[in-house]
């Protein structure tokens, strides 16, 4: 995660509640020096808090909602790539229904660095969701006993699914908000992708993803090595992928979007393409305060 791809979700927002967006990082510095170099002078507001001993992650993320008095909560891990306008989408979430108090994604899209592959989770499933994806209100954090269990032995084990108010979150799903999951050698999976179908069938997910990379939701202008590696991998392999007999499908199975040929490559959206789809981007955002941990999981 890095400051500029939060500068631009949060610019896509127009006067919403204040939001709080948190990073929890541990051993991995060309991560945070990335978002600390790119940060610098961006947002006058984030705090970074260094912990000189050990805490659960649950801990951290605590301590990183105490840390503020914003309304609104988003988790976002260091690594993972989302759209430009993440924020924007999963605060309307929270507004529109009285029933959500927590908004997750679901993780339809994974992407390996080490192994340069993406695979995409078979349709049918049930939606799996996990806590990077999160934004929820402070009330139903403090309403929960906030949040997040402390407990080693609880912290982080399934990406929250332990925790008794799991099932309370509400995910928007991987047709209506594409992201990539990433996997790095740090990553408790060890790096290596699940679900590694090279011919998976025609899928929402799928349309949805290679939607969003061709009309510019993902940040291309971003040009760190890891969010640039990222986008570039994708793109890579869902060439490889849409060129399997049957994959042409997907252009039946999302007809609103502009996705009726075969696509060779997807080159970053030219920036009056932007600012046309996203003509709030220049509006008043929300107070955003950003909490960077890089300490312990």
């Amino acid at each position: 995660m890095r400051i500029a791809l939060l500068l631009l979700a949060l610019a896509s927002a127009s006067r919403w509640p204040s939001v709080s967006v948190q990073m929890v990082t541990y051993k991995r510095p060309k991560l945070l020096l990335e978002a600390r170099w790119r940060g610098r002078g961006s947002i006058k507001d984030v705090r970074y808090i260094y912990l000189p001993e050990r805490m659960s992650i649950g801990a951290k993320r605590n301590l990183a909602t105490r840390s503020t008095d914003a309304e609104v909560l988003v988790i976002w891990d260091d690594d993972d790539v989302f759209t430009r306008d993440r924020i924007r989408k999963q605060v309307l979430h929270l507004l529109r229904s009285e029933d959500v108090n927590c908004s997750g994604i679901e993780v339809s899209s994974f992407y390996s660095v080490p192994s340069k592959e993406l695979t995409v989770r078979p349709a049918g499933l049930e939606p799996l969701v996990f806590e990077n994806t999160l934004c929820f209100t402070r009330s139903w954090w403090e309403g929960n006993g906030y949040g997040f269990g402390e407990a080693w032995e609880v912290s982080g084990q399934g990406e929250g699914t332990l925790e008794p108010w799991w099932t309370q979150v509400q995910p928007l799903l991987g047709k209506d908000e594409p992201f990539l999951y990433i996997y790095l050698p740090s990553s408790a999976s060890g790096g290596s992708a699940v679900n590694k179908d090279r011919r998976p069938p025609p899928q929402p997910a799928l349309a949805a993803l290679v939607a969003a990379l061709q009309s510019g939701r993902f940040p291309d202008e971003v040009t760190s090595p890891h969010i640039s590696g990222v986008l570039k991998g994708a793109r890579d392999e869902l060439e490889e992928l849409l060129d399997c007999d049957g994959l042409m499908q997907i252009s039946r199975v999302a007809s609103n979007e502009p996705f009726e040929t075969p696509v060779r490559r997807y080159p970053p959206a030219a920036p009056d393409v932007v600012a046309e789809a996203y003509p709030d981007s220049g509006k008043p955002i929300p107070r955003e305060g950003a909490v960077f941990t890089p300490c312990a999981k």
